[in-house]
């Protein structure tokens, strides 16, 4: 048959999104590892108890580092599923450990590991150059996914300092991330469904609402203008509302949404967006689960 170019990126890169998948973070990161003849280091002891993969195996390297960005993202999406795995109970694989290891117990990474891997990954291994929004969103969305929105929030400051340009003078710069990190933010805070996450995430919601610029390095005097809010960053606060109950909350921000429809006016890039059917489901369940009296006659009316 054909003999497969040895230096063609989409190989390797199909068999790691396919790990990626099944969150075999582990197999993934080895085997990226051995395609670049570099060895990716572990970000504590823990995780390098991990045993490697059988040395029998051998993979002749095929990647150089310019054509690694894509799979060092199927990597990041690895860590990040199996944290999603481990905190829903399911194994992905067999972890092994080292000879020096304690044999008769199979421990199980904790969710918080996985995402320190990704995240260690994704600051120290990867080639600057080959770090792009996606590789970010794959680190914050797993975070989000678990509803870390504290951890989701610092690993994203610690990306903005990373991207920060060297030839940036000012003290304040326009984000490096897209919205779709920040809304990673947003859903992580928003799923704890905590009070004191909702505070967290509405602080972040209006600061990039009014382009509030926010500081990513404590002491450090450089801030950042975040992007603006989509139609994803108001359904997430919506959702939260819903959960919490926070009729009000989400009448106010509901009512802001649909009065840009209302008006004659040229429309302006920091208008809100038109709510979608999942808005006005959120803040109908604010509504249900409100204590206010009038919450019925309130939901009522936004529907008219």
């Amino acid at each position: 048959g054909r003999k497969v170019e040895e230096e063609d990126p989409r190989l390797i890169g199909a068999v790691l999104n396919g790990l990626a998948q099944w969150g075999r973070a582990e197999e993934a990161q080895i085997l990226l590892g051995r395609t670049l003849g570099v060895e990716i280091s572990m970000a504590n002891k823990k995780l390098s108890a991990i045993q490697s993969l059988d040395q029998d195996v051998t993979c002749p390297r095929k990647l150089t580092q310019s054509q690694a960005g894509p799979c060092y993202d199927a990597v990041l999406r690895a860590w990040s599923k199996c944290a999603l795995l481990t905190q829903q109970q399911i194994q992905p694989n067999t972890i092994k450990f080292d000879e020096q290891s304690d044999k008769s117990v199979k421990k199980r990474l904790a969710p918080v590991d996985a995402m320190s891997q990704a995240l260690h990954i994704l600051l120290t291994q990867m080639p600057p150059e080959q770090i792009s929004n996606r590789s970010c969103s794959a680190v914050l969305q797993g975070y989000g996914a678990l509803g870390m929105g504290k951890e989701a929030e610092d690993a994203l400051l610690k990306i903005e300092w990373m991207l920060k340009s060297p030839l940036e003078e000012g003290p304040i710069a326009s984000s490096s991330l897209d919205v779709a990190c920040y809304n990673s933010i947003l859903h992580g805070y928003c799923k704890a469904s905590k009070r004191e996450d909702m505070h967290s995430a509405v602080k972040l919601f209006q600061a990039m609402k009014t382009e509030t610029p926010i500081e990513i390095n404590t002491g450090s005097s450089f801030f950042v203008i975040p992007p603006m809010p989509d139609i994803i960053s108001y359904a997430s606060l919506l959702n939260c509302y819903g959960k919490l109950g926070m009729a009000s909350e989400a009448e106010k921000l509901i009512n802001s949404m649909m009065s840009v429809g209302t008006t004659t006016r040229k429309p302006l890039e920091t208008d809100p967006p038109e709510p979608t059917i999942a808005c006005y489901i959120s803040t109908m369940q604010a509504f249900e689960n409100s204590f206010d009296r009038d919450a019925p006659a309130r939901a009522l009316a936004l529907l008219q």
